[in-house]
């Protein structure tokens, strides 16, 4: 009766741990992949890449994106510092070395500026500068 007992629950444990491990994610896994069934015609699964390099002319750069699509900005810059995305809340630093990356999916329609303030100036009368605008539309 008792090994009965045992079997059982060492079954009933056995199970729920299997069952544990089939629902929770590891973090070998990469990202699921989408199916492309899902998208629309003509549309990636890559996220389209903007680039805020800097002009000659010291003219902030505009670029357009729709909203909703996936995008990644991207802020080049000679000197170290913080690049902001107000509206957004977004902040990321930036370096010569590095640029300031940021992941995001385009949000509704508007103009969102990207602004650069160079590191040791905090608390300093400089105030940051728009590097570029975002502009998104729907």
């Amino acid at each position: 009766m008792h090994l009965r007992r045992a079997i059982l629950l060492f079954a009933l444990v056995l199970g729920l741990t299997a069952l544990a491990a089939a629902v929770s994610p590891t973090r070998d896994d990469p990202e699921p992949a989408t199916s492309p069934a899902l998208a629309s015609p003509g549309e990636s699964f890559l996220p389209r890449n903007l680039t805020f390099e800097p002009r000659e002319s010291g003219v902030p750069r505009v670029k357009p994106a729709r909203s909703g699509e996936h995008i990644v900005v991207t802020v080049p810059s000679d000197e170290g510092g913080i690049v902001t995305i107000p509206l957004l809340g977004r902040t990321d630093s930036v370096s010569p070395a590095a640029p300031a990356r940021f992941d995001l999916l385009a949000p509704g329609p508007g103009r969102y500026d990207l602004m650069f303030e160079p590191s040791g100036t905090s608390g300093l009368s400089a105030e940051p500068r728009r590097v570029g605008t975002l502009v998104t539309r729907d």
